[in-house]
Order: structure tokens, then C-alpha cells, then sequence
């Protein structure tokens, strides 16, 4: 059922105009991915400070005067660095120490360029929000090829990468370069995270990469090939339906999308503790009725 929906949706990006599509499945596909990474592992630190090192560089780039293609080459230079740090405090146990000064000082730089002229602040604002409406066509076509990297070395070293991310220790017994997978494993990550921030806007790459995975985790998708594919589907799903409801009533694609999983994460959530609750009623009931039977016949 969830692989014919994902069928459904990609279809129907056929009906966007090309950049737009394009921006759409690789943010579906890198929430997937990258969002369900994040998401199990409570990765808040470094996906903050990704997402803001994207944001860092579309600032960089603007006042420099790059084009996409070099501010790409920039930002994979950055996030290779950026992930060695991660891995190797990631190892020693201090991951979420260093992703804080990483987004604190990346936020510093991004607010000292913002005052750089008004111009640079008029592009600090433009990519803090962000829309798919008016991707850049040669970012979008970079994102794609980004993600599909992504997506093609994740599955060829799966169990590399899932020890990377899930038992790190058995992977310094039994691999001979730790170091390197999960240098990967953050590289991904960082990447992702942040040329997304880059190319969509910062806020926009937040809500669409992380909610859809929050999502399926708590609708219990907890295996990785279902949940990834179901968080595709999601993801996709709700992009759409925010940017024709965004094309007919001029509403914000983002915003409608993110409030949409927003309400759908709280509906999951009331209804299991609904359940709890009605499941500690019923406990409740078959508790005290052996008890009453037993006052019944001491009576007797």
C-alpha cells in the first residue's frame, strides 16, 4: 500500500514545473533519509547547525557573487569538515557539545554578513523563509543530484552506515576505518541538511525534512526500509497538497505543509493516549471485579 501511494505522488510531480518537482522529491527523499536519522537519534544539535551552515553560505554566496555550482563546491568542503568534527566527538562521546558551538558561531557569522549591506540583509531574509515556488532552477537540479548520491551510497553500504549510526561500538571491533563511516554517516547528514537550507530556505528545509520523519515515528514505522518509504510517501503527500493549495488560494506552501503534519503528529499522539487511557479503565474494571466476587461469597 505505502509503496503504490509513493508511485502516486512522484507521478504527480509530473504536473510541477521542473525545479519545483525537483526541489519537492529530493526534500521528500532526504526527510526519508536523513529526516529519519536525525529524528531516531535525536540528532537536534548538528541538524540545527546544518541547516544554519546552509543558511550561512546562500548569505556567503550572495555577497561574493557565487553561482549555485560554487556555492555546492563550498558547502561540500564545509560539510566534509564539519562532519570529521562530528564523527570524531560523535566517537569520543561529546557529539552535541560541538554542534552547538558549530550552530552558535555559524549563526554569528550568518548575522555579521546579514549587516554586511541592506542588499545582504534582504537575502538573509528571503532565505531564512524561503519558498519552492522560486527555487533557483540550477539548485534544484544540484539538490537532486545531491540526494541521489545519497540515496545510491546509503543502500550500497547499508550495514555500515546503519552500525554507524546504531552501534558505533560494534563498528570500531569489527571495521578497520570506524572513523570513516561515520564520518559518511554525518557527511550525509550535514549535506543534506544543509544544501536543502541552501537551496529551499531555512526554515522551509527544517519543517519538510524533520516533521514528515517525526511523523512516521510516531505512527510506529520503526523499521527502516518501511519507515523511510512511508516517510517519502508522507512527505510528498503533504508537499503537494501545500503547494496547490498555495497555487489556488496563495496561501504558503510550507506553512500549510508544516502545520498539516504538525496537527497529524498531535491527532497520533491524543489518540494513543486515549488508548492508554481506556486500556487503564478496562484494567481497572477486570481488577476489581474478582475482588467483588470474593466479598460476594465471604458474605455467603
Amino acid at each position: 500500500m505505502i509503496a503504490e501511494v509513493a508511485i502516486l505522488v512522484t507521478l504527480a510531480l509530473l504536473s510541477l514545473p521542473r525545479p519545483v518537482a525537483l526541489a519537492s522529491f529530493s526534500l521528500a527523499s532526504l526527510s526519508g533519509i536523513v529526516g529519519c536519522e536525525v529524528v531516531c537519534m535525536e540528532w537536534v544539535s548538528p541538524f540545527l547547525s546544518s541547516a544554519v551552515l546552509g543558511f550561512f553560505i546562500s548569505i556567503l554566496s550572495f555577497v561574493l557573487g557565487l553561482d549555485p555550482a560554487s556555492s555546492f563546491l563550498l558547502d561540500a568542503l564545509a560539510s566534509a569538515a564539519i562532519a570529521l568534527a562530528f564523527a570524531k566527538k560523535f566517537l569520543e562521546g561529546g557529539l552535541e557539545g560541538v554542534a552547538e558551538w558549530a550552530a552558535v558561531l555559524l549563526i554569528l557569522a550568518s548575522v555579521g554578513l546579514a549587516y554586511a549591506s541592506p542588499e545582504a540583509a534582504t537575502q538573509a531574509m528571503l532565505s531564512l523563509g524561503g519558498s519552492l515556488w522560486v527555487v533557483d532552477p540550477q539548485a534544484a537540479l544540484l539538490l537532486t543530484l545531491t540526494t541521489a548520491f545519497i540515496m545510491l551510497v546509503s543502500s550500497a553500504y547499508k550495514p555500515q552506515l546503519a552500525a554507524a549510526m546504531f552501534d558505533h561500538e560494534y563498528l570500531m571491533i569489527m571495521s578497520k576505518r570506524p572513523l570513516f563511516w561515520v564520518w559518511m554517516l554525518f557527511f550525509f547528514v550535514v549535506l543534506g541538511t544543509s544544501y536543502a537550507s541552501f537551496a529551499v530556505g531555512l526554515l522551509s528545509a527544517q519543517v519538510l525534512l524533520v516533521l514528515p520523519a517525526a511523523l512516521s515515528l510516531k505512527a510506529r514505522l520503526k523499521e527502516v526500509e518501511v519507515g523511510a518509504e512511508a516517510t517519502y510517501a508522507l512527505a510528498l503527500a503533504v508537499i503537494l497538497a501545500g503547494l496547490w493549495a498555495s497555487y489556488s488560494w496563495g496561501l504558503p506552501e510550507v506553512g500549510l505543509a508544516g502545520a498539516i503534519l504538525i496537527l497529524l503528529i498531535v491527532s497520533l499522539d491524543l489518540l494513543e493516549r486515549i488508548g492508554k487511557v481506556r486500556l487503564l479503565i478496562e484494567g481497572l474494571r477486570r481488577g476489581s471485579s474478582p475482588k467483588g466476587d470474593e466479598q460476594q461469597e465471604a458474605e455467603g
